[in-house]
């Protein structure tokens, strides 16, 4: 699922549709959601995607992460709901190192072990780094309403900013003047930049 319909956007921009490049403007869109969820080092669309209906009832999906020895603690993209969790193949509960969720952002962007990799009591102690597999549900459902408007916004400005031919700055037809400065707008940054996470090197995803 997208994080803006086209249709969204056409309206938040005062665009019609038939005076439109729309292969364009669906491009544009797509390369700013990806952009700032980057940014954001979030996953603001919602995976499994949702479905044809509306409900979030596709089949959950599985990522693994690289986790180093002596880690306990694992960047994740936006954990919503977990299915399942195994590290190296084992699946962990209550009894064999149970993960609490990070509570600071929701969905999570971090687990925890209860001891770090390598040193659980009764494990292997490997050498090299495991591997930490969640089934699951990631990224936001319903999408936050400041970050469609962040993503409308960029792209907005983007499609209307080729006018501009390249340049800082252009002139409209009343004699006024659009500045281009080549950044992210203010209101952009502020809103996304709400949700970045705290920049912490823990892990890495396989």
């Amino acid at each position: 699922m997208a994080i803006v319909e086209v249709e969204e956007l056409l309206a938040y921009g005062d665009l019609r549709e038939e005076r439109v490049n729309g292969p364009m403007v669906e491009g544009l869109l797509r390369a700013a959601e990806r952009f700032l969820q980057r940014y954001a080092r979030r996953t603001f669309d919602p995976q499994p995607a949702l479905a044809a209906n509306g409900t979030d009832t596709n089949s959950p999906i599985a990522k693994t992460f690289v986790v180093a020895r002596g880690t306990n603690l694992i960047r994740v993209p936006d954990l919503r709901a977990t299915t399942t969790v195994a590290l190296d193949g084992l699946a962990l509960n209550t009894s064999t190192g149970y993960y609490p969720l990070d509570t600071a952002y929701e969905p999570a962007t971090t687990v925890q072990l209860y001891e770090p990799y390598g040193l659980q009591t009764g494990w292997s102690n490997p050498s090299g780094p495991g591997q930490l597999t969640i089934t699951g549900r990631w990224g936001w459902n319903p999408v936050p309403d400041d970050v469609k408007y962040a993503v409308m916004a960029l792209t907005v400005r983007l499609y209307k900013e080729r006018n501009a031919n390249w340049a800082d700055s252009v002139a409209l037809p009343d004699g006024s003047v659009l500045q281009y400065f080549r950044s992210l707008p203010a209101t952009v940054q502020a809103a996304i930049g709400l949700y970045r996470p705290l920049n912490l090197a823990i892990a890495s995803m396989g």
